[in-house]
């Protein structure tokens, strides 16, 4: 039985490095994303219809398992045995995310979830890191599974 959680801020390289460890470690990969959005960043899941997806992604025992640290899925993350953070410079993670919001704005996604892609953005200079509020919420005890990563 082998969970290894990937967790950092937008833009900060998690879908590479699980991309990567997947390959190497032969793992399926579980991007908390797809819970939270019905339909990738055009329809929210409602709270109730998340909860039930993620206890179901609670019964599997071996993967690598990314996303946000975002309150809903904190305690999912934390009973992993390893649990890797990623951090990226501010403006590096901006930037990252731009070109991001243009791709897919290219796609035809709607106006509106360009803006609240874009608003990460923001989120990336200016406001505190749920990642970091992650960490320190974490026991001693669960903190020495913890490998930080800067790519």
């Amino acid at each position: 039985m082998l969970k290894i959680s990937v967790i950092g801020d937008s833009g900060t390289g998690k879908s590479h490095l699980c991309a990567n460890l997947s390959k190497t470690l032969e793992l399926p990969v579980y991007d908390l994303e797809d819970i939270d959005w019905k339909h990738k960043f055009t329809l929210k899941r409602n709270p109730s219809e998340r909860s039930v997806l993620l206890k179901q992604l609670q019964t599997v025992h071996f993967g690598i398992f990314a996303g946000v640290p975002s309150g809903w899925n904190d305690d999912f993350f934390s009973h992993a045995d390893r649990i890797i953070v990623l951090h990226e410079r501010p403006l590096i993670r901006a930037y990252r995310l731009f070109k991001r919001n243009i791709a897919r704005r290219k796609n035809n996604l709607p106006a509106e979830n360009f803006l609240h892609l874009s608003l990460n953005m923001y989120h990336a200079l200016f406001q505190p890191s749920p990642t970091i509020s992650f960490i320190r919420s974490l026991s001693p005890r669960q903190r020495k599974r913890v490998i930080r990563l800067a790519l």
